[in-house]
């Protein structure tokens, strides 16, 4: 199976060449070599790496990271309705807002969650509480599908895997009415890539989701202080604090579980609210 990993140049700009190299290697495809015969003169060198902050010897988690997928560090968080407008007419404000700084469309996302419970025959007559489990799916990723365990791990499979659910209903059920769903516009500035969404659930919209990714980075911590500069950027005294993940994963390359675990933690958010009246919604 070929593999894809960048061709650095050398010379005078060979560093500059090469973290423009490993940036382009993290989402694009330049070279296609056997991995079976890998040789150093393919991987980012020791100075590349230094400068990028990622230890030389783990090139081979980042590797990893390209094979089964790979996410830029990114921030996801809810936008309130602005008051005395609807979902929609907030969501336009917000885009303008970004154009007018210059950012450009860049296509549309969509990220959705559908909630499964333990079946009932499997709990036993303990009084054992049921466990949910969330599968996902991004459009940014269309080949996988995420299988989230409330408090537990995220398992990373192909799209077979919601035939696999079918199969498997006698163990894990739907919840009814639980589909919930963002769908929005990419905005690409400079090296952020910001996806504004409409939260819905059903026919009714229940909310906006804003998340932002910095390019040229693979681990969060090093780049949440200029996630953070630009969230403030646009989204001022609605700007939200660093993701749990960020933390929990400190000095860990970046990947796209942790952007699935934050997104289901604010559809999470959003279905809480909707057992009670929330203002400005509507």
């Amino acid at each position: 199976m070929g593999v894809t990993w960048p061709v650095y140049e050398a010379g005078a700009t060979g560093l500059l060449c090469e973290r423009k190299a490993l940036a382009g290697f993290l989402g694009t495809a330049l070279a296609t070599v056997d991995t079976r015969s890998l040789t150093s003169a393919f991987y980012p060198s020791k100075e590349c790496l230094s400068a990028m902050r990622i230890d030389h010897s783990r090139v081979n988690e980042i590797y990893q990271a390209h094979l089964y997928g790979l996410c830029n560090p990114g921030c996801v968080s809810q936008m309130p309705v602005a008051e005395g407008k609807s979902v929609q007419q907030t969501v336009e404000l917000l885009t303008k807002k970004l154009e007018m700084l210059g950012a450009e469309k860049q296509g549309t996302f969509c990220v959705d969650c559908e909630t499964y419970h333990t079946a009932a025959s499997t709990l036993g007559s303990q009084g054992q509480a049921g466990k949910l489990m969330y599968v996902m799916h991004n459009s940014e990723c269309p080949l996988s599908c995420f299988a989230l365990f409330e408090n537990g791990p995220c398992l990373i499979a192909d799209t077979n895997f919601d035939v696999l659910m079918v199969k498997l209903k006698g163990f894990f059920q739907s919840a009814k009415a639980s589909k919930i769903e963002t769908r929005g516009t990419r905005y690409q500035y400079c090296d952020f890539l910001v996806k504004v969404g409409t939260v819905t659930m059903g026919p009714s919209a229940r909310g906006i989701s804003v998340e932002v990714e910095y390019g040229p980075c693979v681990v969060a911590s090093d780049c949440w202080n200029l996630l953070l500069e630009f969230l403030q950027s646009f989204l001022g005294s609605h700007t939200p604090g660093a993701p749990t993940v960020f933390g929990n994963r400190h000095d860990v390359v970046y990947g796209p579980a942790d952007t699935m675990i934050q997104y289901m933690e604010l559809f999470n958010k959003i279905r809480k609210q909707q057992q009670v009246p929330v203002a400005g919604i509507r």
